[in-house]
């Protein structure tokens, strides 16, 4: 994949970056972060990882899309999205998705 995005974030703020790959080695596009916002402080860490990734796609949305990407994170629970949110607040998951894909 051409373009990645490393995301990372903290009970403070989300962070990324977004990169290519260009004559085989990665070079910086740009920078996003935002404060998170207060009702969203007392979030696990893992949801607060899945929130910042929705909050980078959105915001790099002008270099990526249609093309494919991938995102990279430290977070490992993003790995199986379903466990990390559970049956009952799958519908708040989806529906972050389903707004990246518009």
């Amino acid at each position: 994949n051409s373009y990645r995005i490393v995301i990372d974030a903290s009970v403070d703020g989300f962070g990324a970056e977004l990169n290519q790959l260009q004559n085989g080695e990665r070079k910086t596009i740009a920078y996003f972060s935002k404060r998170v916002p207060n009702h969203k402080r007392p979030w696990s860490q893992s949801k607060l990882e899945f929130e910042g990734m929705v909050e980078a796609i959105k915001h790099f949305d002008m270099y990526i899309r249609g093309t494919q990407f991938e995102v990279q994170t430290d977070c490992l629970s993003l790995l199986s999205l379903e466990r990390l949110f559970g049956n009952e607040t799958s519908a708040t998951m989806m529906r972050r998705i389903s707004m990246l894909v518009k």
